[in-house]
């Protein structure tokens, strides 16, 4: 990050890399950064996999611009694909779950307001240890501390319907 007489910051490089699930998360604007608490991620989210189980966010929302390849997106019940150049906006409040159904690597810029989440992906991202399932007791702690719902008995039928893998652990039937 370069500065210029403390107002104007320049960046090619990340600062802060995460991984939850199946999403790199590269941090390019953190929260903190910014007076109103915006953060701008670059989202990676490998071909066929699911990017988050069916959530709500009581304090943020979400705006997803499609770099490159295609990011489905279900909000509420709703479902529209989005391609590059095109942008998702996802208030908070509703429930939304998104996924790459394609054969490519889909990347995104998130924009996160207020960016307080950026928090909860480190917390979680140290949940998902190679080859462990996470602490679920701990993941509805975190869950509660900031705000989030998740439905994570629509996973199965999510994930057949549409072909997908994830790193998320699904309920038991």
């Amino acid at each position: 990050m370069v500065a210029l007489d403390g107002v104007l910051e320049v960046s090619s490089e990340t600062e802060t890399s995460v991984k939850v699930a199946d999403i790199l998360m590269d941090y390019k604007v953190r929260a903190a950064q910014t007076p109103s608490g915006i953060a701008v991620h670059e989202w990676r989210l490998g071909p066929r996999r699911l990017g988050a189980p069916p959530h709500r966010h009581e304090h943020e929302d979400e705006i997803f611009y499609v770099l490159e390849g295609e990011v489905t997106v279900m909000q509420d019940d709703e479902i529209a694909t989005a391609g590059p150049r095109s942008y998702v906006v996802l208030p908070r409040g509703h429930f939304h779950s998104f996924w790459n159904a394609g054969d490519e690597e889909a990347r995104m810029l998130v924009i996160l307001g207020p960016g307080r989440l950026e928090t909860y992906f480190e917390k979680t991202s140290r949940l998902f240890a190679e080859g462990e399932l996470p602490d679920m007791a701990e993941m509805g702690r975190l869950m509660q501390e900031y705000g989030l719902t998740m439905q994570f008995e629509r996973l199965p039928e999510i994930m057949a319907r549409y072909n997908l893998e994830s790193s998320v652990p699904a309920p038991p039937q």
